[in-house]
């Protein structure tokens, strides 16, 4: 979900990277005839999925120790909504 999210915001940038990498290209500043605009929204990509499963993972760490309420998704501890504000 989060990587759907984020996505869109995130293609200005990936076409703007592809764009210089083609002008550099046509100027013979790089030798390699593969843009790696792939490799860029593959990195951008695995970054938020990272950033979800460690939110996931807290979540779930969070629950188990009954700081959050399974059901209603609230917190149950005052010194932890104290923390999160």
């Amino acid at each position: 979900m989060m990587i759907a999210m984020m996505s869109p915001s995130a293609a200005p940038t990936i076409l703007l990277y592809a764009r210089v990498h083609r002008h550099a290209l046509v100027q013979g500043q790089i030798q390699d005839k593969l843009a790696p605009t792939g490799v860029f929204m593959a990195g951008y990509l695995l970054v938020w999925l990272g950033f979800s499963v460690a939110a996931t993972a807290l979540h779930w760490l969070l629950e188990g120790e009954a700081f959050v309420s399974a059901t209603m998704m609230s917190s149950q501890s005052r010194w932890l909504s104290a923390v999160v504000l």
